[in-house]
């Protein structure tokens, strides 16, 4: 009988909150399916582990669960990308951004939440800062790449002091 609280909590979703979820579950399988699309081999075994990870997320977005299909999806590129930086890369990093701050922002309220305009133009604000951030740093990454050869560590360099300069600015 504990389930069916769960499941009538899921009935009385509001649209809000069945897009936000929607999000949740397609941003970290197609982030896998973006790196098959650059050369990753074995998808299979990546959208087994991340499509039950994400669907999870899915329905418990205000829990850990949100972190697995993200791991999966991660280290689905580490261990199987091509070394060459992709525009992939970067679709894939934006659907990653893109589906952890649905399940931040479905995690704020009840089920039945909808977003007030307010509410919506601020995650939007930061969504599109961060994707900002992520493609600048995915351009330095690219142009430095075509002159030094090498892009993993460089790229990771450049992730974490743009991520770290825009945490500051947030007050983060």
């Amino acid at each position: 009988m504990s389930s069916l609280p769960a499941q009538t909590d899921r009935l009385r979703w509001s649209v809000d909150q069945w897009v936000l979820r929607a999000v949740v579950l397609a941003g970290p399988v197609l982030a896998v399916l973006c790196a098959a699309a650059a050369g990753a081999p074995a998808v299979l075994w990546a959208l087994v582990l991340a499509l039950p990870g994400a669907g999870a997320a899915a329905v418990r977005p205000d829990s850990h669960w949100v972190a697995v299909p993200m791991a999966v999806a991660g280290a689905y590129w580490l261990l199987g990308a091509p070394r060459e930086l992709t525009v992939w890369s970067l679709i894939a990093a934006a659907l990653l951004l893109d589906a952890q701050s649905a399940a931040s922002l479905a995690a704020l309220g009840p089920p039945g939440m909808r977003l007030d305009p307010t509410t919506a133009r601020t995650w939007a604000r930061r969504l599109v800062a961060l994707l900002a951030a992520t493609a600048l740093t995915w351009g330095v990454a690219q142009a430095m790449t075509r002159s030094s050869g090498s892009s993993s560590l460089l790229l990771t360099v450049l992730a974490f002091v743009v991520l770290a300069v825009l945490a500051a600015a947030l007050g983060g």
